[in-house]
């Protein structure tokens, strides 16, 4: 072969090694997107990958949520480089916290020449009150959360540590993560259950109290992503009546504002160690559903929409081969309030009277057995029924995650 030969022989092969290489990641990478939950209106397939576990481990995620900005022309996030950076955090209650949302919103404005909203606990030795609006705290270490009370209202907000800020020579402390702060003052109006006695004497408890420490993990992650996760069904109807878990409940129930979907944080449950997940079905934008589980309790999450028609939300429950869709009264992020479920934060809607007269009736004061509910026919809150097209989006784990409760 002559050296001409030879020069073009390898050149070729060198052309088609990198276009072998090129065409196996186009067909990977794509491949590798549909394994993992998308916004898309594909069928949503189990993980073949497993990645990095975001954000589930630690009480409170190390990021920001992605909040809304507030209805002002400041700018719509805070400083991402404060004046005084290296002030560090603190727990003390010897100290006045700006929680004030428009300057938290934009700390890199001008000090505002108006009444301003802080936090104090405890006595706080302030030289000048003018111009100041001070909210009283509560921090009562049983619970995971800060209860406010100020301008005739009790406000709840996760427990945050603060850092010492200097803004205009205004010196104050403003809490350490501004974004996880400005999440949880929109939904903070506190709202308190019944705690009706049902008189069941001393019943068993199928899902333990205990897992009250694994929904604030959810809470937590779900937070961490922009989402907000509401007590729906016989969890919110246990919250709201008794203060706690229905004991003869064999699940639990939440729900997440279809307008506040973030696909990164489906990607988290599916690759959690805590959170197993064996069941999905439906798509984002229609009738999702997602079923999951942790040593304790097995978790329905639902995706709440809007229809705009009739006025109302709704949520679908599914089973092969129909699905039924649930009304609610219109939730948006408007409506969501904060409630105390066995020491631990959760969010609610804030008009619940109206949700479980939709959802129950207005018996819904009284106990009934969870194993005499069926939940495509006593739901007085039933729109819909229809049928399930067999192509419709849907997965089911293999079998059922052996370490996970109470299956069916």
């Amino acid at each position: 072969m002559s050296e001409g030969s030879k020069n073009a022989f390898f050149g070729g092969l060198l052309i088609g090694v990198v276009v072998t290489f090129l065409l196996m990641q186009a067909i990977s990478i794509p491949s590798f997107r549909s394994e993992v939950l998308q916004y898309s209106e594909k069928v949503l397939l189990p993980r073949s990958v497993k990645i990095i576990q975001a954000g589930i481990s630690s009480a409170f995620p190390t990021s920001p949520p992605t909040t809304s900005s507030p209805t002002t022309k400041r700018l719509t996030t805070p400083t991402a480089i404060p004046p005084n950076p290296a002030a560090p955090s603190s727990s003390k209650s010897d100290v006045l916290i700006l929680i004030d949302e428009e300057v938290l919103a934009c700390l890199t404005c001008p000090y505002p020449n108006r009444t301003v909203d802080y936090l104090m606990f405890g006595k706080v030795g302030v030289k000048n009150w003018k111009k100041k609006n001070i909210y009283k705290g509560q921090n009562d270490s049983q619970k995971d959360y800060f209860l406010i009370l100020g301008n005739g209202t009790e406000r709840a907000v996760r427990k945050f540590n603060w850092t010492l800020y200097t803004l205009d020579k205004h010196e104050f402390y403003i809490p350490s993560d501004v974004n996880q702060f400005l999440f949880d003052w929109k939904r903070s109006k506190f709202i308190r259950c019944h705690n009706i006695d049902m008189n069941r004497g001393s019943p068993k408890q199928v899902v333990p109290l205990s897992a009250v420490q694994h929904f604030s993990k959810l809470r937590d992650l779900a937070a961490f992503y922009g989402s907000t996760l509401l007590l729906n069904g016989g969890t919110h109807l246990g919250w709201y009546r008794e203060c706690s878990i229905i004991p003869h409940t064999t699940d639990s129930d939440f729900v997440i504002l279809e307008e506040e979907h973030n696909p990164e944080l489906l990607k988290a449950l599916e690759t959690s160690e805590l959170f197993s997940v064996y069941y999905l079905f439906g798509k984002p934008s229609d009738c999702f559903q997602l079923k999951m589980c942790t040593d304790l309790v097995k978790i329905d999450l639902f995706y709440l929409y809007r229809n705009t028609t009739q006025d109302l939300s709704y949520v679908c429950g599914t089973s092969t081969p129909q699905r039924v869709r649930y009304s609610y009264p219109v939730l948006t992020r408007d409506h969501i309030c904060s409630g105390d479920m066995l020491d631990r934060l959760v969010y609610v809607p804030c008009d619940s009277d109206a949700v479980m007269e939709m959802g129950f009736g207005k018996e819904w004061r009284r106990d009934w057995k969870s194993q005499n509910y069926q939940w495509d026919r006593d739901g007085g809150n039933i729109m819909l029924k229809e049928k399930t097209d067999p192509d419709y989006p849907s997965w089911n784990h293999r079998r059922a995650p052996q370490r996970c409760p109470g299956f069916w």
